[in-house]
């Protein structure tokens, strides 16, 4: 079961990889370099901000809001920013995928701009009862996620409502929850591996702004900014293909589940 779906989800991948990466590239890559640029600006104009960001006291935690509390409330807005685009190119993904339209990954934008909303409703809902589940000591929250993973992809396959996704969700993986976890454990350990492959990219850098903050000698302004821009290329190149294999697998997973 798993071999067959994983080998489904990479041949799906593999024959879309170009408008997956453009589409990344343009709804993540791009919004997250402006973002940087934006930060970077403005760190090294201000000195006080430069001073705790290039000089960190490796004794003391920084505390941004009692730096520059306009800093820190407009970097979280602009991270807020960032994870709409992200929720963006997951209900493109998503709905694409499930799609009768054969060239349905032609159009990811416009499968966006459709679902977006509907799927934002759908995440804050399903949201906060994970998050409640998962402050009932952890465990009944992994229980849930797992039975509630096929949901988004019966919400838009199905049409129906946020309730009755994650009900229909938990009807198709009762009686074979520990079959589902393994599989998404499994290709979950497979996913990090290839992201751990992809830190190692940031190592030119880490390893001198690593040395840097124990020796207490400060960061250079040409390696914070290298750093920062090589930082939005790897978490770029490595989105482009993380996100599109996790929700092929996922849609994968489910269909196997509905078929069985």
């Amino acid at each position: 079961m798993l071999e067959h779906i994983l080998q489904r989800s990479w041949d799906e991948y593999r024959a879309n990889f170009r408008r997956f990466f453009l589409f990344i590239l343009i709804f993540f890559g791009i919004p997250f370099l402006i973002i940087t640029l934006v930060t970077n600006i403005w760190t090294l104009s201000d000195p006080s901000l430069r001073e705790t960001l290039l000089n960190p006291n490796p004794n003391e935690v920084v505390n941004l809001f009692n730096v520059s509390p306009l800093y820190f409330v407009s970097m979280s807005i602009l991270g807020i920013v960032l994870i709409m685009f992200i929720l963006f190119i997951y209900s493109a993904l998503i709905s694409a995928s499930v799609s009768t339209d054969k060239k349905a990954y032609n159009s990811l934008a416009r499968f966006g701009r459709t679902t977006f909303w509907r799927f934002l409703g759908f995440c804050i809902v399903t949201g906060i009862f994970l998050t409640l589940l998962y402050l009932l000591l952890i465990i009944p929250g992994i229980i849930f996620t797992v039975f509630w993973s096929a949901a988004a992809y019966i919400f838009f396959t199905e049409q129906t409502s946020i309730f009755a996704s994650l009900s229909t969700s938990f009807q198709l993986v009762r009686g074979r929850w520990w079959r589902t976890f393994g599989c998404i454990i499994v290709f979950f350990l497979i996913l990090g591996g290839i992201s751990l492959a992809g830190s190692l990219l940031m190592l030119p850098t880490g390893i001198p702004i690593l040395l840097a903050n124990l020796q207490g000698t400060g960061i250079s302004i040409s390696l914070f900014i290298v750093n920062s821009i090589l930082g939005v290329i790897v978490k770029t190149v490595m989105s482009s293909i993380t996100l599109p294999i996790g929700v092929l697998f996922l849609k994968h997973l489910y269909l196997e589940l509905k078929s069985s």
